[in-house]
């Protein structure tokens, strides 16, 4: 078993990470997984949420993500996901802006389709504003 594993972190736009890792800890429906070298063959649900890993040099990074998939394949771990941000990139305010208007579509009691829709931008805006924080205080 190798001490480092091969990750790529891409979401549908662009490539977020791709080079060695000593873990990996993966954001699901459930809590949290953490991978290191060596992991049985599986494939996972990514869940909206922190994706940490630490890099060849030994520091921990910390990703937003939104939903997707992770392949795990001994010494590979291929995670794809629907978005990706860097924590200094949310905006705090913005995300506040949204969770209030998803807020006021679900007081409305429009159709299914539309409540549905607010109830996954609400949970996205709530996401996005722990994330923000976090990045704020560490």
């Amino acid at each position: 078993m190798s001490k480092t594993m091969n990750l790529l972190v891409a979401a549908c736009d662009h490539k977020v990470y791709e080079g060695k890792a000593y873990s990996c800890i993966l954001p699901l429906a459930d809590g949290e997984l953490g991978v290191l070298p060596g992991h049985e063959e599986t494939i996972y649900a990514i869940s909206m949420g922190e994706l940490r890993y630490t890099d060849e040099r030994g520091e921990v990074a910390k990703i937003f993500v939104g939903d997707g998939m992770a392949v795990v394949n001994g010494d590979s771990v291929r995670v794809l996901v629907m978005s990706s941000e860097n924590y200094d990139e949310i905006d705090y305010n913005r995300a506040m802006e949204a969770k209030e208007r998803a807020e006021e579509v679900l007081r409305q009691k429009r159709s299914i389709e539309e409540y549905v829709h607010s109830q996954v931008s609400l949970h996205r805006a709530i996401e996005r504003m722990k994330a923000a924080s976090r990045g704020v205080n560490g």
